[in-house]
């Protein structure tokens, strides 16, 4: 209906303009027949017009897209595929060594394995906008140590866009130390200082600085006391890059530095503490250029009680110091390191510890997340006058020997 009607109306709109345009004038016969011939012409071109859109598929009629609202689950519009990240690490190291198990006083030999220095696998959630979830499981092969232990299990609650607040809390490595290094064993300071305990942390992270609180019940506990959340710590750092170097500058205090992994793996009796030790960390790499120098210092700021470790004729007082050069290349596309490092100990013989290490080592990115890493060692052992004793009586004599080992590696990430 609606189709006939506008086609009724066409012709009489073109005549009654034709007639007003020449009111004052008609028109002659010939002219009006022309006149009628091109009226019906456009009449005949509309009616065309008008039968190809009434016909037209509605897929060819242009229409407003809708706003397409993505799938939300959880808040933050992704797909639980989506927000679970997996990455891993394997190390595969062969290894010789002169006596270089950390035991002086055993007859010196010559040993050589193949082992899975490293087998790390992490799955990262993204719960929400504001949670993540995360769990790391953790291989080292040592000896007939087989086992794969929980790493870390965490709970973070931080939304940058927001706040440069976050908390955290569940087994973690504590922010103390750094423990940063261009070869391929861990530094001396990491097996005085590293901690992993189950704890609760309260941090920050805004320009160039960022910092946290946090507390833990460790497994080092005093004497006559119950089992509570007393270990307490704090850490801070300065991170910038500016136009000719890259600067890092940090700081860490923990209350019971007794609770770390070193101490807590040693002959020491973790439960019967006569009073915590707390430690310091200092840490800081500068790199201009291709450049990189890094240093860290790790020590107890009081000393164990004498019945718990003895440095000759007093409580021990142990402390770690690292320093290391890394010089960066490129050889046919592919980065490389080479660097060289000096560690130094005290009062750290009941720890298995040596006193000095000299370290040289090369590292080459041969395939993507690919890296094939060499390191050699040469290690002093304290004086034959240094002597070390830890609760129970075990008593270890410096021997002023020294000691040579060499590591080739064999590293994939993921």
């Amino acid at each position: 209906m609606k189709k006939f009607v506008l086609s009724a109306l066409i012709p009489c709109l073109a005549i009654g303009a034709t007639v007003t345009a020449y009111a004052e004038e008609p028109p002659s016969r010939e002219e009006m027949w022309k006149m009628l011939q091109e009226q019906q012409r456009e009449i005949a071109a509309l009616k065309k017009q008008l039968g190809e859109a009434a016909a037209a598929p509605k897929s060819q009629v242009a229409v407003p897209a809708a706003k397409s609202e993505p799938a939300k689950e959880g808040g933050i519009g992704l797909k639980w595929s989506d927000r679970i990240t997996f990455s891993g690490t394997v190390e595969v190291a062969a290894n010789w060594n002169n006596n270089h198990d950390g035991d002086f006083t055993t007859p010196r030999s010559q040993t050589s394995d193949v082992t899975v220095a490293t087998a790390e696998l992490a799955a990262e959630a993204k719960i929400n906008n504001w949670a993540k979830g995360k769990v790391v499981l953790l291989h080292e092969e040592a000896g007939a140590d087989k086992e794969i232990d929980v790493d870390e299990a965490t709970i973070t609650i931080a939304n940058p866009e927001v706040t440069p607040a976050f908390l955290s809390g569940g087994l973690m490595t504590l922010p103390f130390g750094s423990y940063e290094t261009f070869m391929v064993s861990d530094p001396l300071t990491l097996d005085l200082g590293e901690t992993t305990e189950t704890a609760l942390r309260l941090g920050f992270e805004h320009s160039h600085y960022s910092g946290s609180v946090f507390a833990f019940n460790g497994e080092a506990e005093k004497t006559g006391t119950n089992s509570h959340l007393r270990g307490v710590g704090a850490n801070l750092a300065y991170n910038r890059d500016y136009d000719i170097a890259k600067v890092h500058v940090g700081s860490d205090i923990i209350s019971a530095l007794d609770d770390s992994n070193g101490i807590t793996d040693s002959p020491v009796d973790e439960t019967t503490m006569q009073k915590h030790l707390p430690g310091l960390s200092l840490h800081t790499r500068i790199g201009v250029g291709p450049v990189t120098a890094l240093a860290e210092y790790v020590g107890a700021l009081k000393r164990f009680d004498s019945s718990e470790m003895l440095w000759n004729t007093r409580g021990a007082r142990p402390w770690a110091f690292n320093s290391e050069l890394g010089y960066a290349w490129d050889l046919m596309g592919h980065q490389g390191t080479v660097a060289a490092g000096y560690q130094q100990t005290a009062e750290a013989g009941g720890l298995m510890l040596p006193k000095r290490r000299f370290r040289g080592g090369v590292n080459w990115s041969v395939f993507e997340d690919t890296e094939l890493a060499f390191e050699w060692a040469h290690d002093r052992d304290y004086n034959a006058e240094d002597s070390s004793s830890v609760e129970g009586g075990l008593t270890r004599m410096g021997t002023g020997e020294k000691s040579n080992s060499a590591t080739l590696q064999l590293a994939v990430g993921f």
